[in-house]
């Protein structure tokens, strides 16, 4: 009986066991699901969602089994599993241990994020009630464990098993995202304490990545740690060897890193294999680096990093031993760097207090804040940078490396779409900057510029210059000041700026810009200009100063950049000698001393493209005042272009003395190169006439008067035009003496640029005063001659190199006609009274010839000449005037090349006995000479001895009469003395010395010659 009742017990407890083990099966657990997702929620705040099945069973092993399980935080979903299994191991459970056989997890998704103050999703949010009562439940829990001794919590994960996992963290604060693909993960856990092993693969940015995670049982609250990863199909290796704290989560160890190609994640920045090792450390709130060595892009690095206060304060000490040019842009940049920096991370700020490098070429050393941008609000740098030496034209170089790297890797189409873009008039400014720099020296495009130094500040695209300078080549200094509104697209400018330099031409020249070579040079340059408005319209004034010329200048610039058109600008240009002045512009341009006189002219320029406008042209050029002026220039072609008209004030041309006009030039005095045939009258030198193949001319010029001496020229207008070397001069009209003159020619230059190939001119003249005329040509007050020469042209052609060659070359004819000319101190008719049969006893010769010829004129009625020009001599063919009383037929020629004449004058003495008789002039057309011509000396004689001989002789004063005259008309004994001797001796019979006797005055032949050739001449 005991013993079935003991069987019955034993059944029993056997039927409660199976029932206990079995009943679970067959429970419908769906229906418990919300009674357990609240019980949930109520413990730990999220909120649980199952919306797959839910099933639960103790055989073969407890194991719990869940499908569509997901995880909030308020509307925040955390976590979400396609299914999840847990096993756990029953007998350790009757122990109160737990040992969990194996959890798996099937395409778990987690998800979580910060937001912009780094608060996390997974945070929970409670009310006050329900935070008093958590606090009170976890303050009983304490509660219950004083005086229980701790004990070794035994939990235990022989399995864990992730299958098509996804992690996503959101950083709110840096607005990154970090997203783990494809996790694939087993592991297990021996207890809470370790050992750990885990090891699987995941896709991170498109990269696969692998680790193997080991660590041993923590003791003392240390856990070593030892790790591999890979990524990229081992592309990328690393390790780690050292330990974890449990209790102060400080990290510590041994690690490394290498790959077999950088440039697979930094493209060409940065090719070749990198690697890089050292000692971490990791506590609290530091990082440290120590023993770093880094080999990267062909570089080796050494130093030591250091990461303060929970990663806000770091310092950098590292240092490339190599040397070496390195690989890629990166190792461009960094061959031979040295930098150490000390920073600090602020809330919404880089503080850096103070940094020194040598990097690329420049060695840097300053201070400085990084403020980022937040709302509204962009990024700004404020630097205080002081440099021994900046290379700019490697930084250059880089930018250019890193931004083909870009266009070689970018989308083409892309590439060529930015291409086709025109380039932006300004520059974008992409922070606040507040820079103070002091530069001791900077390369930039290959030029050293010295004592840089620039204070300015941005805000907003808006560019405030305090103060910035430099030095350069040729003792050149350049500063600026002043403001730009908006650097996008440069509008708001109000800048001043300045430029001082020992030699232009040689800066401009080691800036490339082209400088003719020249004897004349502007040298130094000292200029300042003030800038207002925006690039589109650009107010200006400017004022240069070198080498003796001013220019001032002040107007609207439109479109500089890239179609510049002015209107209306104000210049003036001065300099104290014109000729330099255009030979600072025109090297090639001479002319006389006449001319090297100050210049000083104002005018309104407008400019389109490469068309200047002259207008309101006034001022002195030299000798010329310029009344106005208007006038187009293109820059457009070869050579310049000029075209419009011109109205000057009285010119004066420069003139030749008659007490000058003989004697050589201080440049020719003594020289053996000198012209012996034209006593050094006309220059051999070559004519330099290359300027008339650097412009194009076509001008209509106008003046009050223009004057050489005593030719005068009122009202002229010239029309002519210079193409290609060749001068056309379509039309010269002026009034001239009370007439008028009309002229036309052509002028071409020699091939070579010396002198002229050819020369022809063409002149007409009528209604001319003969009395100005006369005094023009012999250049000196005169009343010799009166009347009108009605008409008179001339045809002429030459060329040659020099002004020698052109007198030679000269060709051609002329004509001269008059009226009503009358010669004064030449009276024929007085002349052939004097000789007539009413000389009275009392009358002299000299007092007849006195009173009756030099006192009076002879007119004439025509004046008449042809003239035959052949190689510089004149031919006289013949030149007479004819009158009632007299005529003068003159024949010879004229030797321009020489400046010598050989004229005859043949004179008539009308309704007279007087024969007709001639005047030979010769020599120097400076100073002719009288040969030959005694015809009428001999006729006086025979006529005055013939009627007054036999009277004065019976009466003894023959001799007193030929003393009177100084010449034997008359006959008699006594001898004549020479013009120049003074008698000493006495007479034979006399006592006493006679008194000296008086120098010999002019004969009346000597004054009719006289008066004669003084008209010729």
């Amino acid at each position: 009986m005991k013993t079935k009742v003991l069987s019955g017990i034993f059944a029993l407890v056997i039927l409660l066991l199976v029932v206990v083990m079995v009943a679970p099966s067959f429970v419908d657990w769906s229906k418990y699901k919300e009674t357990i997702t609240s019980e949930i929620q109520a413990k730990s705040g999220y909120t649980v969602k199952i919306d797959g099945d839910l099933s639960l069973a103790v055989l073969p092993f407890p194991h719990l089994s869940a499908e569509k399980v997901t995880v909030l935080n308020d509307q925040i979903q955390l976590v979400s599993v396609d299914e999840a299994e847990v096993s756990v191991d029953l007998l350790p459970l009757l122990s109160k241990n737990v040992s969990i056989k194996s959890v798996n997890l099937v395409k778990p998704v987690i998800t979580l994020a910060t937001d912009s103050n780094g608060k996390g999703s997974w945070v929970i949010q409670r009310d006050e009630k329900q935070e008093g009562a958590v606090k009170k439940e976890i303050t009983e829990d304490k509660q219950e464990a004083i005086g229980e001794e701790p004990k070794e919590s035994n939990f235990k994960i022989s399995s864990l098993e992730v299958t098509d996992g996804r992690l996503v963290y959101k950083d709110g604060v840096k607005g990154t995202t970090t997203t783990l693909e494809k996790v694939n993960m087993t592991g297990e856990m021996d207890s809470l304490q370790g050992p750990f092993e885990v090891e699987g693969s995941a896709v991170y940015n498109g990269r696969p990545v692998t680790i193997d995670l080991e660590t041993e049982r923590a003791e003392n609250g240390n856990t070593p740690v030892e790790m591999a990863f890979s990524a990229d199909d081992k592309a990328v290796e690393g390790e780690f060897d050292g330990s974890i704290n449990q209790q102060t989560k400080a990290i510590k160890g041994k690690f490394s890193v290498k790959g077999d190609d950088l440039s697979k994640y930094a493209g060409n920045i940065a090719p070749g294999s990198f690697d890089a090792s050292g000692e971490m450390a990791f506590g609290g709130d530091t990082i440290v680096l120590n023993d770093l060595e880094v080999a990267l892009a062909g570089l080796k690095f050494v130093g030591d990093v250091k990461a303060l206060n929970g990663n806000k304060q770091f310092q950098f000490n590292l240092k490339e031993t190599t040397g070496q040019k390195g690989k890629g842009t990166l190792g461009q940049a960094l061959a031979g760097a040295n930098v150490k920096a000390d920073l600090t991370l602020q809330e919404n700020a880089v503080d850096i207090s103070s940094y020194t490098a040598k990097l690329n070429g420049s060695s840097l050393s300053g201070q400085g804040k990084y403020s980022f941008a937040d709302e509204g609000t962009p990024a700004s740098l404020t630097l205080a940078m002081n440099a021994d030496s900046l290379n700019v034209d490697q930084w250059m170089g880089l930018s250019n490396s890193i931004q083909k790297s870009e266009s070689q890797s970018g989308d083409k189409k892309a590439e060529k779409k930015t291409a086709s873009k025109s380039a932006p008039k300004g520059f974008s400014i992409p922070m606040n900057l507040d820079l103070d720099a002091a530069v001791g020296s900077l390369l930039y495009q290959g030029k050293t510029y010295k004592n840089v130094k620039a204070d300015l500040t941005t805000k907003s695209n808006a560019l405030r210059i305090a103060g910035a300078s430099l030095q350069t080549a040729f003792d050149t200094t350049a500063s600026a000041t002043g403001t730009i509104g908006n650097t996008q697209n440069l509008s708001g400018l109000d800048l001043n700026l300045q430029m001082k330099t020992a030699n232009v031409e040689k800066l401009a020249q080691s800036y490339g810009v082209k400088v003719p070579e020249s004897k004349v040079t502007v040298g130094p340059l000292d200029a300042d200009a003030t800038l207002k408005g925006s690039l589109d319209a650009l107010q200006f004034s400017a004022k240069g100063k070198g080498k003796g010329l001013v220019v001032t200048a002040s107007g609207t610039a439109q479109t500089p950049m890239s179609n510049l058109k002015i209107d209306n600008l104000a210049l003036r240009v001065q300099h104290p000698n014109m000729v330099q002045a255009i030979q600072i512009a025109n090297p090639a341009f001479s002319m006389g001393r006449y001319w090297q006189k100050p210049l000083d002219i104002k005018t309104s320029l407008s400019m389109a493209e490469k068309v200047i406008s002259l207008a309101s042209l006034e001022g002195k050029a030299g000798p010329v005042d310029i009344n106005s002026a208007n006038l187009t220039i293109n820059t457009g072609g070869s050579i310049p272009s000029v075209k419009g008209n011109l109205v000057l004030g009285s010119l004066v041309l420069p003139g030749t003395s008659t007490e000058t006009a003989n004697q050589p030039s201080a440049k020719s005095s003594g020289s053996s190169n000198r012209s012996s045939s034209n006593n050094g009258r006309w220059s051999p030198q070559p004519i330099d006439s290359k300027w008339m193949k650097s412009v194009k001319l076509d001008l209509d010029l106008k003046a009050q008067s223009i004057a050489q001496n005593r030719w005068v020229l009122s009202s002229p207008s010239l029309d002519f035009s210079l193409s290609d070397g060749v001068m056309n001069v379509s039309s010269l009209k002026a009034g001239m003496f009370g007439g008028s003159v009309n002229m036309d020619g052509q002028i071409k230059g020699a091939d070579n640029g010396q002198g002229f190939s050819s020369i022809s001119w063409n002149s007409q003249a009528g209604s001319i005063d003969a009395n100005q005329l006369y005094g023009a040509i012999v250049n000196k007050s005169t009343d010799l001659i009166a009347g009108r020469i009605t008409s008179a042209s001339e045809q002429l052609t030459t060329g040659g190199a020099s002004m020698n060659a052109i007198i030679q070359n000269l060709n051609g004819n002329a004509k001269v006609n008059g009226e009503n000319i009358v010669i004064k101190g030449i009276d024929i008719a007085g002349l052939a009274g004097a000789l007539s049969e009413d000389i009275k006893p009392g009358d002299t010769v000299k007092g007849l010839l006195t009173s009756s010829i030099y006192k009076g004129g002879t007119s004439f009625d025509t004046l008449n000449g042809n003239f035959d020009i052949a190689k510089g001599i004149v031919n006289l063919n013949p030149l007479y005037l004819d009158g009632g009383r007299a005529r003068f037929d003159m024949t010879g020629r004229v030797n321009l090349p020489d400046w010598t004449l050989n004229v005859v004058n043949k004179v008539t003495v009308k309704n007279s006995d007087v024969p007709p008789f001639e005047m030979s002039f010769s020599g120097s057309l400076s100073n002719p000479k009288r040969l030959g011509g005694d015809i009428l000396e001999d006729y006086l004689e025979r006529k005055i001895e013939r009627k007054l001989g036999k009277l004065l002789q019976d009466n003894g004063i023959v001799d007193k009469i030929n003393d009177k005259l100084g010449i034997p008309l008359l006959g008699g004994a006594k001898q004549q003395t020479t013009p120049t001797e003074t008698t000493t001796e006495p007479a034979s019979g006399d006592t006493e010395a006679p008194a000296p006797v008086e120098k010999k005055q002019a004969t009346p032949e000597d004054l009719l010659r006289d008066a004669v050739g003084e008209f010729l001449r």
